[in-house]
């Protein structure tokens, strides 16, 4: 249950997204992180996180699906609380505004959304 986290030491990831209580979801069921938690670091760079996290520093409960994947197929990560889910973060592309954008750049930006709305997810682990 997220209630067994406050016994835990967790690695934070900074983001706006992040920035008042987590709540999970289970279902129809919610429950909301209090700042109780052991944060003992937080940072905004998922790479630092993840290497903490498999360092043995602690937990984390952000580290999306497609950084993930590779650590959870060679066991050096777990999943907790598998039946809970956070919720999805926002996440931006940025370039310079311009009036006109060339074709080029459109299907650029369409590939990219494209392909993030397409990113694997960890569900598919369990497709053995």
């Amino acid at each position: 249950h997220p209630g067994d986290l406050e016994n835990h030491i967790i690695v934070g990831l900074h983001n706006h997204g992040l920035s008042g209580p987590l709540t999970l979801f289970r279902q129809d069921e919610s429950y909301t992180i209090s700042g109780a938690v052991n944060v003992h670091l937080s940072s905004n760079n998922l790479l630092s996180v993840l290497n903490l996290v498999l360092e043995g520093k602690g937990i984390n409960l952000m580290t999306p699906a497609w950084l993930a994947t590779k650590y959870l197929k060679n066991n050096e990560l777990e999943i907790i609380l598998p039946e809970w889910r956070v919720p999805d973060l926002p996440i931006y592309l940025v370039w310079r505004h311009r009036q006109y954008y060339s074709p080029l750049f459109q299907r650029f930006l369409s590939f990219i959304e494209d392909k993030w709305n397409n990113r694997p997810q960890i569900d598919f682990l369990n497709d053995d």
